[in-house]
């Protein structure tokens, strides 16, 4: 991008260059973005599924838990630990961090765990309504 001229040439600028890049294809951006330094970071964020979030493990209370994180505490930190102990086990079973066997069984049975008392919450909070 050029830097001379004045501020409302460079400000015209960033418009249509903005302008064009919202209109891309999500295909085309991603090609664009592979010329940044970013590039990695982005697609992967883009394209990461990380498997045994919440929101597959149960389908059906999606909204329940959404409104229940913001409501009660102790759902909301047994939600966060959730997430925390399952992104560690993918980054683990991805290869991203290495450790041994038993830390990984030892992280799989807590999330287990955490599983079956978000569970019991879940039924406890659908029983109320």
């Amino acid at each position: 991008m050029q830097t001379t001229g004045t501020a409302a040439d460079r400000s015209s600028i960033h418009r249509r260059r903005d302008s064009r890049q919202t209109s891309l294809p999500l295909h085309a951006a991603l090609v664009d973005l592979a010329q940044s330094t970013y590039a990695i970071t982005v697609i992967e964020v883009v394209g990461m599924h990380i498997p045994h979030e919440l929101r597959d493990e149960f389908p059906n209370e999606v909204s329940l838990i959404e409104r229940t994180i913001r409501t009660n505490y102790e759902f909301r930190r047994l939600a966060t630990s959730y997430d925390e102990v399952n992104r560690k086990i993918y980054r683990i079973e991805s290869e991203e961090e290495p450790t041994t066997d038993e830390v990984l069984e030892g992280l799989k049975k807590r999330r287990l765990k955490l599983k079956d008392e978000i569970a019991a919450t879940l039924t406890k909070l659908e029983h109320r309504m």
